[in-house]
């Protein structure tokens, strides 16, 4: 049995067993999916955006992280949050100890931990691994009639929250009344439905957005390889050769509601972007892009806040003119995106409240004082 083998031979309960050994809070929510505390980045009092695919033995974080990994990166990550950095080899190590499983050699599961007598072989290779390099996944497209088992309902929320019922048609967004969830559809540039998440309406859930699932399927997708709404807004970005980068999925949608078929809005659904999804802005000839992520402070920005900005900055730096677009005059309340904003405010923000990033440390001691131009 080699090591990925080993990997997909762990029950639930073993992965029950390594976040219990953590300390790390979990549930399996009413699609039967393990939704966990987001411990690939915080140490303590992350969201449950992290979830658990037990047919692909692979984790997805949907907030910061972004990106799918395995068992062996979970406790690599779990270990840096709690100061210690550790490599491949002795993740590797420390999963054989919280199972009772020894990894040195041939081994056999110790009684009470799963399976008895369950020998792997040549661990030869555990010397031998290195990091590989993240490529695109092949995605499984997903037939579109699945959507017309949904209803075109659209709330009053998102409709006073400013996002048209014209753009919700555009978008494709679909009601699942017996889940009490609004579901949004993701697509790649090239209009291939890749995934399907939603929105819960459910005061009772931890947390607002989940992959949807339905008749017994999950309908997730790596959020890492795509930018929402960039299907419908590849045009106008390439026409304007310019982007601004959000957050949220409605974000786009508000734009369009404001900007119709001159919005080069795109949203990461999450703060982290990666190489991949730069690339496909790249690809587009963008010579201007403005990093537009939620306020989460009062006063000024925090530490926390630019580290956000700068990880997403540092794929555009020296490349194009990168600007990050923030509130200097108020006009936004705590986690609003410059999209929460009226029609005016959006463009005297792009006009005035944008701070030109040449280099990374132009973030280190920024503090919010911008001189009006």
């Amino acid at each position: 049995m080699d090591k990925n083998e080993l990997k997909s031979s762990l029950k639930p309960s073993d992965i029950e067993r390594v976040l219990k050994y953590y300390n790390v809070d979990f549930f399996y929510n009413n699609q039967e999916a393990m939704q966990i505390e987001t411990a690939c980045h915080n140490r303590h009092g992350g969201s449950h955006k992290l979830y658990y695919y037990p047919d692909t033995c692979t984790f997805h974080c949907y907030t910061d992280c972004g990106e799918n990994f395995d068992i062996y990166e979970l406790l690599m990550k779990i270990s840096a949050t709690r100061g210690e950095t550790i490599n491949f080899n002795e993740a590797i190590q420390n999963l054989g100890v919280i199972l009772g499983i020894n990894v040195n050699g041939r081994m056999k599961r110790k009684k009470g931990f799963g399976d008895s007598n369950q020998s792997i072989g040549d661990w030869d290779w555990i010397d031998k691994l290195k990091r590989r390099k993240v490529h695109k996944p092949e995605f499984e497209y997903i037939d579109e009639s699945v959507l017309n088992e949904f209803k075109e309902w659209y709330t009053l929320d998102w409709l006073e929250e400013g996002i048209s019922l014209e753009t919700q048609e555009k978008y494709g967004i679909r009601f699942y009344p017996e889940k009490n969830q609004t579901v949004i559809p993701h697509y790649d540039i090239d209009n291939n439905l890749i995934g399907i998440r939603s929105r819960t309406w459910r005061h009772t859930e931890k947390g607002k957005y989940y992959p949807l699932y339905y008749d017994g399927k999950g309908y997730n997708h790596p959020l890492g390889f795509n930018l929402y709404s960039l299907n419908e807004n590849k045009n106008a970005i390439k026409r304007n050769r310019k982007v601004v980068i959000t957050e949220g999925e409605k974000s786009p949608m508000k734009a369009h509601s404001m900007f119709g078929e001159e919005n080069f809005v795109v949203s990461l659904c999450g703060s982290s972007m990666n190489a991949f999804q730069a690339e496909l802005l790249m690809n587009l000839d963008v010579e201007r892009v403005y990093i537009a992520v939620d306020k989460d402070y009062v006063l000024e920005p925090t530490h926390e806040y630019l580290q956000k900005v700068k990880k997403i900055a540092r794929h555009f730096v020296n490349k194009v003119n990168v600007y990050h677009l923030t509130d200097t005059r108020g006009i936004l309340g705590y986690q609003d995106c410059m999209l929460d904003a009226d029609k005016e405010s959006v463009v005297s923000m792009m006009h005035y409240d944008k701070h030109q990033i040449h280099n990374l440390d132009d973030l280190d001691n920024f503090k919010g004082e911008i001189a009006w131009r």
